[in-house]
């Protein structure tokens, strides 16, 4: 599959820099995160960053409702024999994994946003 961004479980798009990722390979990496987290999982927002350079990871940013769904979405990373760190003191503040050659981030969303 040459051209492909690979990883061992999952074949992301046709290339690895901004300027040569489509919208279909950003699409890719949202239906990955759809799989890993479960597709019922709620989400605020969801941003989706292609890699920003050749060796970078594409980027999935995910805004949930609270602090409590963070940390079930940790545990559920961590059920999977992944290791997410913490961008808070707690779980609840927010984490990120990279995960499959995914930059995975959750974090609860702030009242401000509302």
């Amino acid at each position: 599959m040459d051209g492909l961004f690979e990883t061992e479980d999952l074949v992301i798009g046709r290339a690895t820099c901004w300027a040569q990722w489509g919208l279909g390979d950003l699409a890719d990496v949202s239906r990955w995160a759809a799989e890993f987290l479960g597709s019922a999982t709620v989400v605020r927002r969801v941003s989706i960053e292609p890699p920003s350079d050749q060796l970078g990871a594409p980027r999935v940013i995910l805004v949930v409702q609270d602090e409590q769904t963070v940390a079930m979405l940790a545990e559920r990373v961590i059920a999977q024999e992944q290791f997410p760190r913490l961008c808070g003191d707690r779980f609840g503040g927010g984490w990120f994994a990279e995960v499959d050659g995914v930059e995975l981030h959750v974090e609860p969303e702030l009242e401000a946003w509302r």
